[in-house]
């Protein structure tokens, strides 16, 4: 997704944006734009004809949340032969975002999206996933996840979907009810930790090697399988850092903001503060560092992603150690590391 791609290239990562535009107005203004912020990044971006480009209008007054008006276009049509495979194999990393959102890759119960990761995967390059929360009257909303997820997770090496959508998509059930229980509809506004750390272990069982579950204003949480699982993480597989990285159990609260200007992307610019600091070699409790570091720096501006900084500056920005938010939740099975300020869980092995 060009979020999380634009949000890497300005922490100092080489990325190529492979997507699909209509031969529209909205297309060529895409690529001029892509262009614009990242020169020849977009070469993989397709232009086609007879189809909408996608675009989707975000409405964000202060002081509520931001609402969308979304229109499909070419993003319902991508598939498995939009990819350039041939660009892909040279890639250490490979982050696929919001199939949620994108109707032919979950048709015919998802056989498209399992075929891009399987394709993927099978090239040595490391896959990423994210979400965005269904609508449930939507395809995605009314998938059977359940019966998808064995058949996918075992190509996806990072999964990194927020609380929200973890929760839609494993125990829709539950969704609901936690819904109907907190504050405002807020899931934040009464996280359990339980259900967070059962979703998630239910995902390495399925295969995923890492997990990064968004917890908005809260943090991340990050739990990831053992060696063995790491090591067969692909191109990325943060070999030099493989004891930091194995059996990893952590909550990362976030950075205090004093004044939120916008949450637009702030998820996808998080996503890019993980994925640049397992690129760049850092330990898994380091690269949830840049996640809250750089999701914070999103948070201070209106749009997507002017907010984030180069890696130098982000670097620079958590040695001064900004105050952390002050988590009111039962922590009671966590264990809390005041120099590194964040909270071990009970599946945590690194000692």
């Amino acid at each position: 997704m060009s979020n999380t791609g634009l949000a890497l290239r300005r922490l100092g990562i080489r990325v190529v944006l492979m997507g699909k535009c209509g031969a529209d107005v909205f297309g060529r203004a895409v690529l001029e734009l892509l262009e614009r912020e990242a020169p020849g990044s977009a070469a993989a971006t397709a232009l086609v004809k007879n189809e909408p480009t996608s675009y989707t209008l975000v409405l964000s007054p202060p002081g509520i949340d931001r609402f969308f008006l979304h229109c499909a276009g070419t993003n319902d049509t991508f598939a498995f032969k939009d990819l350039k495979l041939a660009t892909i194999r040279r890639a250490r990393l490979f982050h696929f975002g919001y199939p949620t959102l994108m109707k032919r890759t979950l048709a015919n119960k998802g056989r498209e999206l399992i075929k891009i990761f399987r394709s993927v995967r099978q090239l040595g390059v490391t896959t990423s996933l994210d979400l965005s929360l269904p609508d449930p009257n939507s395809p995605a909303g009314r998938l059977n996840w359940l019966e998808l997820l064995p058949r996918l997770l075992p190509y996806v090496d990072i999964f990194v979907p927020s609380l929200e959508e973890l929760v839609f998509i494993m125990s829709p059930g539950r969704f609901k009810r936690l819904v109907r229980r907190a504050k405002g509809g807020d899931l934040l506004n009464d996280l359990d930790l339980d259900v967070v750390m059962e979703l998630a272990g239910q995902c390495l069982e399925m295969g995923v090697k890492v997990m990064l579950v968004k917890c908005g204003r809260l943090g991340v949480y990050a739990r990831s399988g053992d060696r063995s699982q790491i090591e067969q993480m692909g191109r990325a597989c943060p070999l030099k850092k493989i004891k930091d990285w194995a059996q990893r159990e952590i909550f990362e609260p976030s950075f205090q903001v004093k004044k939120i200007v916008s949450a637009l992307g702030a998820g996808d610019c998080a996503v890019a503060g993980f994925l640049a600091g397992l690129l760049r070699g850092v330990s898994l409790a380091d690269a949830l560092r840049y996640s809250t570091a750089v999701g914070a720096q999103n948070v201070r501006v209106l749009d997507a992603v002017s907010g984030t900084k180069s890696w130098k500056q982000t670097t620079e920005q958590i040695r001064k150690r900004p105050t952390k938010t002050l988590l009111q939740l039962d922590m009671s099975c966590w264990r809390w590391v005041g120099l590194e300020r964040h909270y071990l869980g009970p599946h945590d092995g690194n000692d």
